[in-house]
């Protein structure tokens, strides 16, 4: 039996336009269940696990002394690309706190295990799903065996670096233990907060948008076709179970998955069960082209009050071109009004900074929002990650140079569309969102904000800085009543965001939102 310590950096960094010296912590504390699962299937071997869960810039000694109480024999580190510079000097803070090997895995270890081996002190790199790899190295480990023959796995052999494929995907999600749940301290985690309780009943998005790097993910499987998996109905139904065992006070649920419920005869079948064993509400993401009427009958009437919908740009040309995603305007406002009809709120998803942009047509995209009505909406910046068909493009075109600074508010600085603009159109979004869904995109206040946005002598830079002031003292307002009084925060959240006609079976409970996407 092994001690396994999975370290878990779980908060953000961004470095204020207006200010670039000051740095802006955005602290964790959300649910990751690629690690529960990890928890599950290392403690089915046989051995044990414990998390030491990151939620804000350690100090060294802070770092070693928990790390150190954790006795680990062996030491996993989640990475992505945002993540790497800190993971690599923890993983230095490690080695000389701790006797133990170390293996990395996650989104960048998956997608570059050659860098990542690269780094002083990681002795293994997962790469792909871990569940039944992990157990494999780790019992290698412990028996002084070479992890030779373990699917996924990059060791050194002397001075040469040697690597196994990448094993088959496990298809059917029940074959799995249900993650351990208890790997987290439900008191420390956001959502709990406000009695929301996360989960994912399938993995994987059958989608290749060029942002993203699920086209990459996939090809490194032997069966790509089963990129996409879920559990069954009743499988769905057991995790949920299992996961109100662990915490038994929840009111809503809100599911993490790429795309909820893709198959409709799955979802009538789970809505089936769900509205007789659970009866919850719940959030989830969703994809505008699935949302037809029946699929959005289902999801009302099994309690889901809030869909996460992705509009990304309101220009519909870029947004086929730069991002593949082929809906139309036209699809996105009607989908929103048949959510709407059947008593469900919408967030949308929303970008700006993309290659090809501009300022005229980064404007159409809080003008869509407005016209799609949605209810709340956020707007992040384009990051463009390796692996990505849009990383590409930009390293391509010289509008981004490596290395990447990923702490930066903005990252391509085009002809048509410089950095300065990019950070005023990402924080005016919900106020530019906001003033056209009350004024009309058409009208003559409308036309009005069109000519203050897009005026040469608009004081962009005294705005920005005023909009990062206030957006970081909201920041921690909302922080500290989530934390310190969640049942203030959830009020003022209901009556802030409006009011929409609850769907059949919906507790009036508000949700937390997930992970930020990185």
């Amino acid at each position: 039996m092994a001690r396994v310590t999975l370290v878990y950096p779980d908060y953000t960094t961004t470095r204020l336009y207006s200010k670039p010296q000051k740095v802006r912590v955005d602290r964790g504390g959300w649910y990751a269940e690629g690690l529960a699962a990890l928890s599950a299937t290392l403690k089915q071997a046989g051995h044990t696990a414990s998390l030491l869960h990151v939620t804000q810039p350690p100090t060294r000694e802070d770092f070693a002394a928990r790390l150190t109480a954790t006795h680990p024999d062996i030491i996993g580190f989640s990475v992505r690309t945002s993540a790497f510079p800190s993971v690599s000097e923890w993983t230095g803070w490690a080695k000389d706190a701790v006797h133990a090997s170390i293996v990395w895995g996650g989104y960048h270890a998956s997608l570059a295990p050659e860098r990542c081996m690269s780094v002083a002190g990681v002795d293994a790199v997962l790469q792909g799903d871990g569940d039944l790899a992990l157990p494999q190295l780790v019992d290698a480990w412990i028996t002084s065996r070479t992890p030779q023959g373990i699917p996924g796995v990059w060791w050194r052999d002397g001075q040469e670096l040697r690597h196994e494929p990448v094993g088959p995907l496990v298809a059917n999600l029940d074959e799995l233990p249900i993650p351990d749940f208890s790997l987290f301290d439900r008191s420390r985690l956001i959502a709990t907060r406000t009695h929301t309780a996360l989960g994912m009943l399938s993995r994987g998005c059958p989608y290749s948008c060029t942002y993203c790097t699920n086209h990459a993910f996939r090809s490194l499987y032997p069966n790509a076709k089963n990129y996409h998996r879920s559990r069954t109905p009743e499988g769905a139904i057991a995790y949920i179970q299992a996961l109100r065992t662990w915490y038994p006070e929840v009111r809503e649920l809100r599911f993490l998955d790429n795309v909820f419920g893709i198959s409709v005869d799955w979802l009538a079948r789970f809505g089936e069960l769900y509205k007789r064993e659970v009866g919850l509400p719940f959030a989830c993401d969703h994809r505008a082209e699935l949302l037809t009427q029946d699929t959005v009958q289902l999801l009302a009437d099994m309690g889901c009050t809030q869909v996460y919908l992705g509009i990304e740009s309101g220009d519909e040309a870029l947004r086929h071109r730069s991002l593949g995603r082929t809906m139309s305007n036209e699809l996105l406002v009607q989908v929103n009004e048949r959510l709407h009809a059947a008593g469900i709120r919408i967030f949308a998803y929303n970008m700006v900074g993309l290659p090809g942009e501009t300022r005229a047509t980064a404007l159409l995209t809080p003008k869509l929002n407005a016209q799609a009505h949605t209810d709340d909406a956020c707007m992040s910046v384009f990051s463009p990650y390796p692996s990505t068909v849009l990383y590409d493009v930009s390293i391509k075109d010289g509008s981004v140079v490596e290395p990447i600074d990923y702490t930066r508010l903005t990252f391509l600085d085009q002809p048509g569309f410089h950095a300065g603009e990019v950070a005023f159109m990402a924080l005016s979004f919900n106020a530019l969102r906001r003033w056209y869904r009350r004024h009309g995109t058409d009208s003559r206040m409308g036309r009005l904000m069109d000519r203050i946005v897009l005026s040469p002598r608009l004081p962009m830079r005294a705005i920005v800085a005023t909009t990062e002031h206030w957006e970081g003292e909201r920041e921690m307002m909302k922080s500290f009543l989530r934390n310190r009084a969640p049942g203030v925060f959830l009020f003022l959240k209901h009556l802030l965001r409006g009011h929409v006609t609850p769907a059949p079976h919906a507790a009036a409970h508000g949700h937390q939102e997930g992970p930020p996407r990185s």
